[in-house]
This record gives structure tokens, C-alpha cells and sequence, in this order.
């Protein structure tokens, strides 16, 4: 598992800031293309100051899950968490929510409870595929201008 903050990297990302997490440059091409990260993907708090709250929580949920994430979280107003929820069900009955997305999510999620369950959770630390993943980050680094 991994959690994406709300860091904007214009390395990365180009010149128009906006938070990692709602970008699919970063959740969904780096993490899932790139780095090849298969695990369960969760966004920091989007309650957090980087996160426009002035925006519709459902809204900022779906950019969220259409950026790539499996798990979104909201950690301070329970009133965002139920209009998020209803309103994810309202995307998922309307069509606007791709099913074979929360699908895909779902069993990345049931995978890990799974191996919880099995007790294989916690895997052995592999060096080789760090190096792998630093390599392939390495890779993306731009020469200062």
C-alpha cells in the first residue's frame, strides 16, 4: 500500500500546480505505468490545505479515483464522508463511475485483506525491487534549467 500526499512536482507534472493526488500523471502513470506498483493506492486527507475546499467532496473524490487511487480519506467532517459516499453511489447507479474501475480497486482491497487473513501480509523486503523503483523515479529527473 501506498499513500500519495498532495505534493506537486512541475518536474513531473508540468506547469500547472495541482496535488499529486488528484493527478493521473502521477497516481496512475508513475505509480501504476512506470514503477509497475500494483498495491492499493490512498490519497492523504482531502481535507488537507492543498486540496481546493471549496470544491464538492464528491467531486474531489472522483478526481481522485479517476487519478487512480484505490482508497480516498477524509479524516475531520463526517458530513464530507456521507456526501462523498452518496454521491459515489449516485456516479456508479448514473454510469459517470466506471464499474470495472471499482472493480479493479476492489480487488486490489480484497487481495490485501486476504493475505491479512493468511498472515502473509508483511512480505520480506526486497531489495532488488527497490532498486528498481529508485531506478525507474531516477529516470524521471529532469536536468535543472
Amino acid at each position: 500500500m501506498v499513500m500519495v500526499g498532495h505534493a506537486y512536482y512541475p518536474a513531473l507534472q508540468g506547469k500547472a500546480p495541482a496535488p499529486a493526488t488528484l493527478s493521473p500523471l502521477m497516481v496512475e502513470s508513475l505509480l501504476r505505468g512506470k514503477i509497475a506498483f500494483e498495491g492499493i493506492i490512498l490519497t492523504d486527507d482531502l481535507e488537507m490545505g492543498a486540496i481546493d475546499q471549496q470544491q464538492d467532496p464528491v467531486a474531489v473524490v472522483l478526481q481522485a479515483l479517476e487519478a487512480g487511487s484505490d482508497l480516498v480519506m477524509y479524516c475531520k467532517d463526517w458530513d464530507r464522508v456521507e456526501k462523498a459516499h452518496a454521491g459515489l453511489r449516485r456516479a456508479l447507479a448514473k454510469g459517470s463511475l466506471s464499474r470495472r474501475r471499482v472493480e479493479a480497486s476492489l480487488r486490489r482491497i480484497f487481495r490485501v485483506k486476504e493475505d491479512l487473513k493468511a498472515g502473509t501480509a508483511l512480505p520480506e523486503f526486497d531489495a532488488d525491487r527497490f532498486q528498481q523503483v529508485c531506478s525507474a523515479l531516477k529516470s524521471l529527473e529532469t536536468p535543472p534549467a
